[in-house]
């Protein structure tokens, strides 16, 4: 503690100080970026930055994910709900965990013709004290689109070990399936095998893996750890590009009771629809208003190079705060991932979305399928909302808020702490300071016990810090 905390007219320790090492220390495990973006030398995490250098940071991400092709935040291509963002970064870009937590489904599986749909799923959580009474926070990040792996790829990625075992072999039996092109494992909807039993038969496991099978898990995975690499995603098999989705989601808004970084989001209620086209007028209307501004007309449906234009528009204030806006929404819709999705509907509500004939959306609808991975054995093992409707989070802005908070967690900002708690600091550095006068007092009449003798050590400090 010095005189910038008290006074501010002085300045020590000075600017040589290592205060990211103390604000790390407070702040105990650092949340961490999705990936690590630039050149080598110029690549940092969050525990690497602070003040204009950590906005500068999050910056770069912003503006990936927003020049990124179709993967904005609430709004993908074609005006339909996409959940999270994509960010582009070459081959071989590892893919880290955003928050610590459990790894609770995985999927390794081929390329298919839009691309990857090899994912890792984490779930978070939290205890939180409600009306006296403790509560757990659920929360999940979905990390798509991840780069297959082979058996050298395998190594080094904790949780492929964690799962399999020390054998990474193929079996035969799939070996040769795959390499035959017998079966298409990975065309259909992916079928959930259960990866959690104690005594779990590694042989099928191992099967399953190369299959491309689900794997439900139950893996403790810490920030910043390592869980794939960089994959491809595209609207054609010719148009894949390396990108890697990600996305925040919860079944409850996890900031509705009265948390700090609550105040710094807006709640969009979505179309409780079944179709993913995007009907919010608190969304689209910014993005129509550009199109006005621009051109003189007002669209029926906006076009994937209108949406595009809006997140990618200049650096003026007017404009950035209306695209800035759209890092701030929690919203609540259906899943894109979702069987449930009436992807037909969707066409039909938006005529001519992106295909010429009934018999090209046909053939696209098949291409998705194995994408679908919020199947009803899944929704069921990890007890997610049957009708797949999640409050979502953009991801970047996410970390944002949380890095501004001493735990990194969804809690109280350390800056607002409440009258009734610096009260209770008050309160208490008082009673501290009463009992040391007493102990000091007593030292003089009587031998002091060891335990009283720890007080007066170190209560002292104790009780200057409490003030």
């Amino acid at each position: 503690m010095g005189h910038y905390h008290c006074s501010a007219n002085k300045w020590d320790p000075g600017p040589a100080f290592d205060w990211l090492r103390v604000l790390s220390g407070i702040k105990g495990e650092q949340n961490s970026l999705p990936m690590l973006l630039g050149e080598q030398d110029e690549r940092r995490n969050l525990d690497q930055a602070g003040g204009a250098v950590l906005e500068d940071l999050l910056l770069r991400y912003y503006r990936n994910a927003e020049n990124a092709p179709g993967g904005w935040y609430p709004l993908g291509a074609n005006q339909s709900w996409h959940s999270g963002i994509h960010l582009t970064a070459p081959e071989g870009t590892p893919v880290l965990a955003m928050m610590s937590g459990t790894i609770v489904a995985v999927r390794n599986v081929k390329t298919v013709d839009l691309g990857d749909p090899s994912f890792v799923l984490i779930r978070h959580e939290r205890e939180e004290d409600l009306d006296g009474e403790k509560s757990k926070v659920y929360w999940y990040s979905l990390y798509m689109h991840l780069e297959p792996m082979t058996k050298e790829e395998q190594f080094g990625i904790h949780w492929v070990t964690e799962l399999l075992g020390a054998n990474l072999e193929v079996p035969d039996e799939v070996r040769y399936k795959l390499d035959n092109r017998d079966v298409d494992y990975e065309k259909g909807i992916p079928q959930v095998v259960d990866g959690t039993v104690v005594s779990k038969n590694y042989d099928e496991i191992l099967k399953a893996f190369f299959k491309g099978d689900i794997i439900l898990t139950n893996i403790a995975c810490k920030a910043g750890t390592q869980i794939g690499s960089i994959g491809r995603f595209g609207s054609a098999p010719d148009r894949l590009t390396r990108q890697l989705h990600v996305e925040v989601f919860s079944k409850e808004n996890i900031f509705q009771h009265g948390n700090a970084q609550g105040e710094a989001w807006s709640v969009i209620e979505g179309d409780i629809s079944d179709y993913s086209l995007v009907r919010v007028k608190k969304i689209i209307k910014p993005i129509i208003e550009r199109v006005e501004e621009r051109t003189q007309r007002t669209p029926v449906l906006l076009k994937t190079a209108e949406i595009q234009d809006f997140y990618v528009m200049g650096d003026g204030e007017a404009l950035a705060s209306r695209r800035d806006a759209f890092r701030k929404m929690i919203c609540y819709h259906r899943s894109e991932w979702s069987p449930l999705m009436n992807w037909t509907k969707t066409a039909l509500q938006s005529v001519g979305w992106q295909w010429e004939s009934e018999k090209q959306f046909g053939a696209w609808l098949l291409k998705w399928l194995p994408f679908q991975w919020l199947t009803p054995e899944l929704t069921s093992a990890l007890k997610l909302p049957k009708d797949h409707f999640f409050y979502t989070y953009h991801p970047i802005y996410l970390l944002e808020q949380l890095n501004m908070t001493y735990s990194g967690d969804i809690t109280h900002n350390a800056e607002e702490a409440g009258e009734d708690e610096v009260t209770m600091s008050n309160e208490e550095a008082a009673a501290r300071i009463k009992r040391l006068t007493q102990l000091n007092h007593d030292a003089q009449e009587r031998e002091l016990t060891d335990e009283e003798k720890q007080q007066i050590l170190y209560g002292n400090a104790a009780s200057l810090l409490s003030l």
